[in-house]
C-alpha cells in the first residue's frame, strides 16, 4: 500500500454502496474489506497515535473491524499525552463488558478531540438478551458451565489474556422456533438468581470501561424497534 494513498469521491461512493448492500462481519475478510481497513488505518494514523486491538474472527464483536483502532494521542497537538494509561489492558475490558451491550457492540473510542474521546456503542442489552446469550453459550458449548462463563467475563485478572471461547456467533438474524426453544431449555437449567448476578456484573464491567474512557455524556441514536431478537 502507498504511504499516503489518496481517497477519491469514487472510493467514498463505493464504500457507501458496499455498506448499503451487505452488513459487515469480522468473520470474513475479502479484498474489499481488507482495502477499506487499510485505508482507514492510514487515515487514522495521519492524525493520531493509535493502539490496535485484535478482533480476529469477531472474538470481541462480529460488527467491529478485525483491528479496532483506538486513537490515544493527537499528533497535531504538541502537548498531547496518551489518553489511556499504559498499564491498562483495554482489550480485556472490552472482553469483559461486550455482552452488556446489544450484539456485543461495546463502548469503543472512535475519535479523539481536545483529549476527549467520542465513542460508539450499541444500547445496553436488556436482561432478556443477556439471559438468551448465556443460554446460547450453553447451546453452542455444553462443556462450559455458568460459573466458567461468569469467571471469564468478570473475575479474570485485568492483565491476563482473554480466555479461549467458542466460535463467534452471529446474533443478527431472525432465529427459528427450534433455535429459540433450544436456548430456552438451556436457560431452564440455570437458577435465575445466578443469571441476574451475571447481568449485574456485566453492567459493572461496562461501567468500569466507561469510567476509564471518561465518558461524560451519552447520546442515544438508536432506531427504536429496528430489530427484535428472541422477543426482547
Amino acid at each position: 500500500m502507498q504511504q499516503n494513498p489518496s481517497i477519491s469521491t469514487n472510493d467514498i461512493t463505493n464504500l457507501l454502496e458496499t455498506f448499503s448492500r451487505a452488513q459487515y462481519s469480522a468473520k470474513g475478510l475479502d479484498t474489499t474489506n481488507a482495502t477499506i481497513e487499510l485505508l482507514c488505518t492510514n487515515l487514522f494514523e495521519r492524525d493520531f497515535t493509535c493502539q490496535s486491538i485484535l478482533n480476529n474472527n469477531g472474538e470481541l464483536s462480529l460488527y467491529y473491524p478485525r483491528r479496532i483502532l483506538i486513537p490515544v494521542a493527537d499528533k497535531w497537538h504538541v502537548k498531547s499525552k496518551p489518553k489511556l494509561p499504559s498499564n491498562v489492558d483495554i482489550r480485556d475490558l472490552f472482553f469483559r463488558s461486550r455482552f452488556a451491550r446489544c450484539r456485543s457492540r461495546f463502548v469503543a473510542p472512535a475519535i479523539l478531540i481536545d483529549n476527549k474521546f467520542i465513542c460508539r456503542s450499541a444500547t445496553l442489552a436488556s436482561w432478556g438478551e443477556v439471559y438468551s446469550r448465556t443460554g446460547m453459550d450453553r447451546v453452542f458449548d455444553g462443556s462450559r458451565t455458568l460459573n466458567q462463563f461468569e469467571s471469564c467475563v468478570v473475575d479474570a485478572p485485568s492483565t491476563a489474556q482473554a480466555p479461549a471461547q467458542s466460535p463467534a456467533i452471529d446474533l443478527d438474524f431472525e432465529p427459528n422456533m427450534a433455535f429459540v426453544q433450544n436456548v430456552n431449555v438451556a436457560n431452564e437449567t440455570v437458577p435465575q438468581q445466578n443469571v441476574k448476578n451475571i447481568f449485574d456484573k456485566l453492567r459493572g464491567a461496562d461501567i468500569d470501561l466507561m469510567r476509564l474512557l471518561d465518558i461524560g455524556f451519552v447520546l442515544n441514536l438508536m432506531v427504536e424497534k429496528k430489530k427484535t431478537l428472541f422477543g426482547v
